[in-house]
């Protein structure tokens, strides 16, 4: 009985910490696509091995209605020179970026997500609505 009872608080404790990890407190939006992010270079990586507490994306999120119709982020926070990335590349792509703000252009209907990495590996999301 004794080691059902360990066994038991074993489990309870990998259970409590693989929410912590997997359901934590985070800003940015589900990335579901194997929890990565990429514009289709070779940049890109596993979400969960940034940090995006510190910084942030404005606007968080916007919507674009029509194909074509483009939109600016700015980011703060962020350590060293920051890239901008999209987390499909069908659906749309940053046509200009410098190392605080980034033009974001619709391709085609489907939400988005564009991404600012800085040197650090910190990152922050904003979600395209494209209606």
């Amino acid at each position: 009985m004794r080691e059902f009872r360990m066994l038991s608080l074993v489990i309870m404790v990998i259970s409590t910490l693989s929410i912590s990890i997997f359901c934590g407190c985070e800003d940015e939006p589900d990335m579901d696509i194997n929890d990565e992010f990429n514009d289709g270079s070779s940049a890109g990586g596993d979400r969960d091995s940034v940090n995006s507490t510190t910084m942030q994306i404005a606007p968080a999120t916007t919507t674009l209605d029509t194909n074509g119709a483009a939109t600016s982020f700015s980011v703060v926070g962020a350590s060293g020179s920051v890239t901008w990335s999209v987390q499909d590349i069908s659906k749309g792509s940053i046509l200009t970026q410098s190392a605080t703000a980034a033009t974001y252009q619709r391709s085609v209907a489907g939400d988005n997500v564009v991404i600012a990495t800085d040197s650090s590996g910190n990152a922050a999301f904003a979600t395209v609505s494209q209606p």
